[in-house]
C-alpha cells in the first residue's frame, strides 16, 4: 500500500486523532505522552506542525523541552534549516 505525503490540510486531523481515546486504545499507544523523539519522527515523516499541548498537563515545560531538543538535534547534525529534515524519511 502506498500512502500519500502528509499535507498541511491534514494537521487538524492529526491533532484530533492523536488525542482521541478510541484511537489511542486501538494503537495501544498514548499519544498524549509522546516526547521529543516522536516530534522529530513526525517532522521527518513530513509534518510541518506537531502538537505537544496535552503533554503540558504532565510537564508544563514540555513545549520548551521539545523546541530545545529539536534545536539541539539540529546543532548536533549541523542542520541550519528545519526544512532540511521535514519529510526527509520517505
Amino acid at each position: 500500500m502506498q500512502l500519500r505525503n502528509i499535507e498541511e490540510k491534514d494537521a487538524i486531523y492529526m491533532l484530533e486523532w492523536m488525542h482521541d481515546n478510541n484511537v489511542n486504545e486501538f494503537f495501544s499507544v498514548n499519544f498524549k505522552e509522546k516526547t521529543l523523539e516522536d516530534a522529530l519522527e513526525f517532522i521527518m515523516a513530513g509534518a510541518t506542525m506537531v502538537s505537544v499541548g496535552t503533554a503540558n498537563f504532565n510537564d508544563p515545560l514540555t513545549t520548551i523541552k521539545v523546541i530545545d531538543g529539536i534545536e539541539s538535534f539540529m546543532e548536533q547534525k549541523n542542520i541550519t534549516d528545519i526544512h532540511e529534515i521535514i519529510g526527509c524519511v520517505k
